[in-house]
């Protein structure tokens, strides 16, 4: 595994780490009761420094995730709870007035992703690029729809973006029946937006790859009043 930069060549903050840790946590690849890999084993498979292990180690032991013992090691607690979801929106001001705020945040973080994406994290927004074809089932478009937009803010390196859309959940999502079932193009269109935003993510142009996710939030807005 080469080694994990942000833009100005820093080694992977201990908070990255920490995230990262979770989520295996949560997917239940590490199980409670288990004991984490040893400091060494993590600073090979993450290529970080003890420094950085040692750090995430007490986060996750601060929010009670992890408990270290000694001449042990260091064994998981519980599967902590993802955030809680915010109600999505009653109506469609509701949900306009999200995807503005979506754009700010996310336009962000897919420039910052642009600049410190892994080959591994831009292999997994690749993988969340859903056929159109395949997503003619609302809840799988949704599904779809959120998955993609995680991966890019995983991307970015930092934990809150990521927060944020899980806060948010499905609820973030807006793929109205009517676009699956009388506009397909509509689906297509958001489909070709998704692909831009992953080619500049490739091309580490963070400068595009902002542009790319607002116009997508932006023409989501613009769906959704019919105005496409």
């Amino acid at each position: 595994m080469g080694r994990v930069t942000d833009s100005t060549g820093t080694r992977r903050r201990p908070e990255q780490l920490a995230a990262d840790l979770l989520d295996l946590i949560r997917d239940e690849v590490i199980q409670p009761g288990t004991r984490l890999p040893t400091e060494q084993a993590l600073c090979a498979r993450f290529d970080v420094s003890r420094t950085v292990v040692r750090e995430a180690m007490a986060r996750l032991r601060a929010e009670g995730i992890v408990r270290t013992s000694h001449g042990r090691g260091t064994f998981v607690l519980a599967i902590p709870s993802r955030p809680a979801q915010v109600p999505p929106p009653s109506d469609q001001q509701g949900v306009l007035e999200l995807l503005e705020f979506r754009t700010g945040v996310e336009a962000e973080a897919s420039g910052l992703a642009a600049r410190r994406r892994t080959a591994s994290q831009l292999s997994k927004i690749a993988d969340a690029l859903r056929d159109p074809a395949e997503l003619t089932v609302p809840a799988t478009a949704v599904e779809a729809d959120l998955h993609f937009h995680l991966q890019v803010a995983k991307a970015s390196g930092n934990p809150h973006f990521v927060a944020m859309l899980e806060s948010l959940g499905p609820g973030a999502i807006i793929v109205p029946t009517t676009r699956l079932e009388r506009e397909p193009g509509q689906l297509i269109s958001a489909w070709a937006e998704h692909r831009t935003i992953l080619h500049a993510i490739k091309d580490r142009d963070s400068v595009s790859a902002a542009a790319a996710m607002r116009t997508h939030l932006v023409n989501s807005a613009q769906r959704l009043r019919g105005g496409q």
